[in-house]
């Protein structure tokens, strides 16, 4: 179920997307017109194919593959892990399984269930189970469920999290107050596998029956609704009665919205062996590149991400043609304080007054990457309410609307704009010349170490003996700093500043990794005063 959609959205998906569960019959005459079909048979006749890591996870979990096996060429290939270990996951929410039924309706509602017992009754078909059981069943099911999420969304906003989106562990065999909800969820599967025998049961009895293509086409929306209806049971049984033991489970959330916002996913803790065991082992070969693939001039952090420690394996490392040491200056704030020693506020205030100045020394032209929303969204206000930067155009990721692309578009169409972003900005963009002249990192990348993911990741490298910090969040933020650093110089004539508003670069025992990450460049540690007239001289 795609979450990203509206319900609306999901209902017209639902209609027009090319899946296996289709009627023959309902295929003529439009087989020979499907873009889908168009495309797979040109894949199946090209020397050369050219996707994204999503549709290269979904063709390997496939039972018909489009992609053959062959010669593999994987770029930006540091997500690649994180790719396989998403798609192998689940996801369930309120709203997709609340459109898929209410497509199903009441018998008493012109939806499918009311059409599907007009077409048996035209048949001259009775059926056992009538269809005031299959309402019961449905109304039972859909006052439970709503009950599910009242009591994930209450769990949830006792975390304290603060209203942007978030992610908490769902360990239900773990916390009392949730000991009974596995006996809802029982009562949840009950309802809902009683709704797809019974509709399956009316499915069977017109399989032999001649139909009209109306009839047919209500009767193959009436299968797929079966097959969603399997997928949410085998989901509620995983999240709630069976977890895996290789798998994270948590609920994903925002404190400002009700329980119908809450999203429940899961992922394996690494998808490293099915990546093997599906893809990799049978290709002649596999070339995997990226500009952030290696650590501290090695690659074993990536070759062990992906469980590559037993398998010979060529890496190359090839330098930058561009001139660093010429075109950039990193400086670090000297004079902003230790987020810990301070309230978040205040801290947000601070790091406030640093962008306010690099950006009129800059005079626009600049971004800054946060690694938590929430700071985004409350140093954004704080700019904002100062007035200082009236004559400049903010734009703010997840808060001035529009998507990552408008985002950027409208970020270089203004001569004094400045940018503040989140995840996604920190790789994959691509803003060369004067359009970005001033880079500020708020803060050190790394991951929230209450995250769902990070703990069952950190986790397993304590089981295994292993310091967590140094063998896995250490690296990973290594690397993200280099992403970072990597959207100020995007051509050899690229010249900027980099301005790091984190002192544990320069103080902390871990700082010179992250130093000696990025090519040799001259780094300066200022106050405010000079940090402003640093800017001003170099750009």
């Amino acid at each position: 179920m795609n979450s990203i959609l509206t319900s609306g959205g999901e209902l017209f998906w639902n209609r027009i997307k090319s899946d296996g569960f289709t009627s023959p019959d309902l295929q003529i005459p439009w087989k020979s017109k499907d873009f889908y079909e168009k495309a797979k048979l040109v894949a199946s006749k090209a020397d050369i194919i050219v996707t994204n890591h999503a549709f290269l996870m979904a063709d390997i979990m496939s039972s018909n593959r489009i992609i053959p096996e062959g010669y593999l060429v994987l770029d930006e290939a540091h997500h690649i892990e994180q790719a396989a270990s998403k798609y192998l996951g689940k996801r369930l929410n309120y709203i997709s399984v609340k459109t898929m039924l209410n497509r199903l309706g009441t018998s008493d509602q012109k939806q499918l269930l009311r059409k599907l017992e007009k077409i048996l009754s035209n048949k001259g078909i009775t059926p056992e189970r009538t269809s005031s059981f299959i309402d019961g069943k449905l109304n039972d099911f859909m006052y439970e469920f709503e009950q599910l999420f009242q009591l994930l969304s209450s769990e949830a906003n006792k975390s304290g999290k603060s209203s942007g989106p978030h992610r908490i562990p769902l360990k239900v065999k773990d916390v009392k107050e949730w000991q009974g909800i596995s006996f809802l969820v029982e009562r949840l599967i009950d309802n809902l596998s009683d709704i797809k025998k019974t509709l399956f049961d009316r499915i069977c009895m017109l399989k032999n029956e001649e139909l009209t293509k109306n009839e047919l086409f209500y009767m193959n929306d009436v299968e797929l609704l079966i097959s969603g209806m399997n997928e949410i049971i085998q989901s509620l049984a995983e999240f709630f009665i069976h977890p895996s033991d290789q798998s994270i489970y948590w609920i994903e959330f925002t404190k400002s919205v009700p329980q119908h916002g809450i999203t429940l996913s899961s992922q394996p803790v690494s998808g490293n062996k099915i990546l093997w065991d599906s893809c990799f082992v049978h290709q002649k070969s596999v070339i995997m590149t990226s500009a952030t693939l290696s650590v501290k001039d090695t690659f074993s952090f990536f070759i062990e991400q992906l469980g590559m420690q037993n398998i010979p394996v060529h890496t190359y490392n090839f330098p930058s043609p561009f001139k660093y040491e010429e075109n950039v200056r990193v400086l670090v704030a000297s004079d902003i304080p230790e987020v810990n020693t301070i309230s978040a506020d205040d801290y947000a205030i601070a790091v406030a007054r640093h962008i306010i100045a690099a950006a009129q020394a800059a005079n626009g032209r600049m971004m800054v990457l946060f690694t938590s929303h929430d700071m985004l969204r409350t140093t954004y206000q704080k700019v904002k309410a100062t007035g200082f930067l009236q004559e400049f155009t903010l734009f703010a990721q997840g808060l001035t609307g529009g998507s990552k692309m408008r985002l950027l578009r409208n970020f270089q169409n203004f001569d004094k704009a400045v940018l503040f972003g989140t995840t996604s900005l920190w790789e994959g963009v691509d803003i060369p010349g004067e359009d970005l002249s001033c880079l500020v990192i708020v803060r050190l990348p790394f991951s929230p170490p209450d995250d769902p993911i990070i703990q069952a990741k950190c986790s397993l490298y304590s089981r295994e003996g292993r310091n967590p910090f140094y063998a896995y969040s250490l690296p990973e933020a290594i690397l993200r700093f280099r992403q970072g650093f990597g959207r100020l110089i995007r051509t050899s004539k690229d010249r900027g500043v980099l301005l790091v508003l984190d002192r544990r670069i320069m103080t902390s025992s871990y700082g010179s990794e992250f130093r000696q990450a990025i090519p040799p460049v001259e780094w300066l540690e200022v106050n405010e005063d000079n940090m402003t007239y640093r800017i001003e001289e170099w750009i």
